[in-house]
C-alpha cells in the first residue's frame, strides 16, 4: 500500500519493533469490496469505477489511470493494495507506466482505426492483504469506441454509435448485458465467462433484459459445471455461498443476516444452488445492486 512517510530506525530499535509491525499485521482489516478507479491522465478527471469482472468504455486514443482500491468490511479508510497490471490481449493498449506499490498503472488506449473492440486487464495483488486468495487475481474490461463516436458528459463517458444504450447510463447494451453474465459466471461458477461459450447468454440479456438475465442465472445454476465441476477444485458451498453474497449482492458473508445465511448453506448443502441463485437474482437487493 502506499506509505506516505518511510523512517529508517536504528538497528536495535528495529529488533525491538519486530513484534509490534508483526501485531500489526495480524491485525489486516478484513477487505469487503475491490474496485479499480479510471482517472484520465492530465485533467484528472475522473471516469468512475467498476468492480472486478466489470467493463467501461473508453474512446480510442484515452490515456488512463487504473487504480487499486479497497474497502474494508466494517468500514474504515479506503486501502491501496499494491497491485499488478498486465494488458492480455497484447494489442488494443498499452500500459505505459506502472507503480505497484501505489497500486497504479497508466493506460493507453490504442486507435483501433473506428473498430470497437473489447480489451482485457489482469490484475494481481501482490500485498498480503485479508483477502481470499482466488479474489487476489482478476480481470477488468474495456470497451473501446471510436473517438467520432465519443460524448463526454459531466458523469463520464458514453458511446452514442449504432448500439443502443442502458437508459440512464449510457451504456452500450451489449457491454452492459456482458458485464451482468459475467457477474454471473463468477458468482456462480467462480471464474470469469469465456466469450465463445457466453455469447448467447449476453444476446438473452439484450433482447429480454430482466428477464432474460433470470433465465440465464438459471441456466448457468443448473449446469453441471454448477452442480459437479465446481467442486472438483475443493470449493465449499460457504465459499460458494460468498462468492454469490459478495459479487452479486455487494454483501461479505458475515454481513447477511445469519438466519439467512444458514437457511441458504442448508439449501446448497442439499444440491439447491439454482434455488438459492433465483431468489438472489429475484431480490430488491440485487436489482438495486446490479442497477437492473
Amino acid at each position: 500500500m502506499k506509505t506516505i512517510q518511510r523512517i529508517l530506525l536504528p538497528a536495535a530499535l528495529a529488533v525491538l519493533c519486530i513484534p509490534l509491525l508483526g501485531q500489526a499485521a495480524s491485525a489486516q482489516p478484513r477487505i469487503g469490496e475491490l474496485r479499480i478507479q479510471v482517472v484520465e491522465v492530465g485533467s484528472r478527471q475522473d471516469f468512475g469505477s467498476i468492480a472486478p469482472g466489470e467493463t467501461i468504455t473508453l474512446p480510442e486514443g484515452a490515456k488512463v489511470r487504473l487504480i487499486m482500491t479497497a474497502t474494508p468490511v466494517n468500514g474504515g479508510r479506503t486501502l491501496y493494495p499494491e497491485t499488478q497490471f498486465t494488458d492480455l490481449n497484447r494489442g488494443g493498449l498499452v500500459i505505459t507506466k506502472t507503480s505497484v506499490e501505489n497500486a497504479n498503472a497508466t493506460v493507453e488506449v490504442l486507435s483501433r482505426k473506428g473498430r470497437e473492440t473489447t480489451e482485457t486487464v489482469q490484475y494481481r495483488i501482490t500485498e498480503a492483504v485479508s483477502l481470499p486468495a482466488n479474489e487476489r487475481t482478476g480481470r477488468i474490461y474495456i470497451h473501446v469506441v471510436p473517438a467520432a463516436n465519443w460524448n463526454q458528459p459531466s458523469t463520464g463517458g458514453y458511446y452514442t454509435g449504432g448500439a443502443s444504450t442502458v437508459p440512464g447510463s449510457g451504456q452500450p447494451i451489449y457491454a452492459r448485458s456482458r458485464e451482468l453474465v459475467n457477474a454471473l459466471y463468477r458468482a456462480i461458477l467462480l471464474r470469469d465467462m469465456d466469450e465463445v461459450g457466453a455469447r448467447s447468454y449476453i444476446t438473452d440479456i439484450e433482447k429480454n433484459g430482466y428477464d432474460g438475465l433470470l433465465h440465464v442465472a438459471d441456466v448457468i445454476a443448473r449446469s453441471e459445471e454448477s452442480r459437479v465441476q465446481v467442486y472438483s477444485n475443493n470449493v465449499t458451498n460457504q465459499q460458494r455461498l460468498d462468492s454469490l453474497y459478495r459479487t452479486l449482492l455487494g454483501l461479505s458473508f458475515n454481513q447477511v443476516d445469519s438466519g439467512q445465511r444458514n437457511n441458504d448453506l442448508s439449501r446448497l448443502n442439499a444440491g439447491d444452488i439454482a434455488g438459492v441463485v433465483n431468489d438472489i437474482v429475484h431480490s430488491d437487493r440485487f436489482r438495486s445492486y446490479q442497477g437492473v
